[in-house]
């Protein structure tokens, strides 16, 4: 609790640490076939950012993590139905990911 500062957004995230570390992770590159719906994206988000942090993960992966987790939730119009396991949500980096700049 208040160690970190996390700004989830459709081009990616950011994470700001209390030392001022900063953290970019641009969003996957989808293809428009692939978004069904965005309801829910953000609670993706979150979820994965709190598993990486329950793991004791370093916050770089969690981001990624995060992100990839995020970026599946779009695959369907619900909220929940898009939900793969943490491996094929992985898999989504196959697309590659938008470049973020301070």
């Amino acid at each position: 609790v208040r160690k970190t500062v996390t700004i989830h957004f459709a081009e990616g995230a950011i994470l700001i640490t209390n030392d001022k570390d900063v953290f970019l992770q641009g969003s996957i590159i989808l293809p428009e076939e692939f978004i069904k719906g965005s309801v829910g994206a953000g609670d993706a988000f979150v979820s994965g950012m709190i598993y990486g942090i329950h793991q004791q993960w370093p916050l770089d992966k969690t981001l990624h993590l995060a992100v990839c987790i995020a970026a599946m939730s779009l695959s369907h119009e619900s909220s929940t139905d898009g939900m793969k396991d943490i491996e094929q949500c992985l898999n989504l980096q196959k697309y590659g990911f938008r470049q973020l700049k301070i």
